[in-house]
């Protein structure tokens, strides 16, 4: 029996649940934070984390794509589907519901959680020209990206998926001259982790370096 985990996000009224309830099968394992809570579906995500077989569709909000990254990957999901037909049709469709003010609120909270979340990603983004990773490497990237879907990310050896935050690595890292190196894709947040590691070692390095310098003035 195989395993399949499906991520399924979006903002509220989406259509998140329909979507599963449409396609799950009997025996299929639905995790929903609106129906179970934080807490529970907390505990439920690890031991969907660890399942070897069966079926599980998992639906949660998530506005922020690197939080849906990083969920995905935490919980070692074979497919992610992202649902958002638009802000107009969330609202219209909140306006049907029972309580509307809620589910208004709730939909206008995500939007802007996902546009402040999404400025930030561009942020980010802008300053990758002056770290040395121009247009040329943002053009390495969208040409080797489709074929990173379903590969395991070098770091943390689970599947890169589409939807999910991916960089195009370099093998060797730059700061100990792999400028020009040989390049792989890799989960965003286990190759800027491992770079963060790197940063603080080579730190630690220097100052002890120079630690040592002035001690023999000494």
């Amino acid at each position: 029996m195989t395993r399949t985990v499906v991520l399924v996000t979006g903002p509220p009224c989406a259509g998140k649940s329909t979507y599963v309830a449409q396609r799950a099968q009997p025996g299929d394992l639905i995790l929903d934070q609106d129906q179970l809570g934080p807490r529970t579906m907390g505990r439920r995500l690890r031991t969907v984390a660890t399942m070897t077989t069966g079926t599980a569709w998992v639906i949660r909000c998530q506005p922020d794509p690197r939080q849906r990254a990083r969920l995905a990957n935490r919980i070692r999901a074979t497919h992610h589907v992202h649902l958002h037909p638009g802000p107009q049709t969330l609202l219209a469709r909140a306006r049907t519901r029972p309580h509307p003010e809620r589910h208004l609120a709730a939909i206008r909270d995500w939007l802007d959680r996902e546009a402040h979340a999404r400025r930030a990603v561009t942020a980010i983004q802008r300053t990758t020209t002056e770290q040395g990773l121009g247009w040329e490497h943002q053009q390495a990237r969208a040409k080797a990206l489709p074929k990173a879907w379903g590969q395991p990310c070098p770091y943390c050896g689970q599947p890169m998926l589409q939807g999910q935050d991916l960089d195009l690595d370099h093998a060797q890292p730059r700061a100990l001259g792999g400028h020009h190196g040989p390049r792989r894709m890799a989960h965003a947040h286990c190759n800027r982790a491992a770079g963060s590691r790197l940063g603080a070692q080579l730190r630690r390095a220097r100052r002890a370096t120079t630690t040592q310098r002035h001690s023999r003035r000494w």
